[in-house]
């Protein structure tokens, strides 16, 4: 009778380190998304806040509007370190019409923009299309303003 036998523990221990490194990795990359786009969601918030903070209204609603504000710029900050959290981004390309995407993202960015920057763009109007990842380009451009 012949016997052998291996001890296999630390490849079990290896896979088990691997299993938890990607279960990791997939996290951080569903963190980076979700952080993203809510980032993106809370920049149009804080413009259209901004926005109305011009309009004429009682001390009540204003100081309602600058809670708001805060509130929404605090939500930013914690967003952005939820997205540090993974710096990967994959990018999700699709078909965009140029000028429906300029003209969207032109209005976004007055919007977000001070009065003393004025933001204009001229596109004429066909059904040419690009593949991009439109809320990254998005995001890119409102960070400009």
């Amino acid at each position: 009778m012949i016997c052998a036998a291996t001890d296999v523990t630390e490849i079990v221990r290896q896979r088990e380190r691997l299993h938890d490194a990607e279960k990791l990795e997939s996290v951080g990359v569903a963190c980076a998304r979700i952080a993203h786009d809510f980032n993106n969601l809370l920049t149009v918030i804080i413009g259209n806040l901004d926005y109305v903070k011009e309009a004429t209204l009682s001390e009540g609603y204003l100081d309602a509007l600058a809670d708001a504000v805060d509130a929404s710029k605090n939500s930013k900050k914690l967003t952005q370190k939820l997205g540090a959290f993974s710096s990967q981004h994959v990018l999700q390309s699709e078909l965009v019409n140029v000028a429906q995407f300029t003209e969207k993202n032109a209005g976004m960015i007055r919007k977000v923009c001070s009065d003393n920057i004025k933001v204009s763009s001229y596109i004429e109007q066909t059904d040419d299309t690009f593949w991009l990842d439109g809320s990254m380009v998005s995001s890119m451009l409102l960070n400009l303003g």
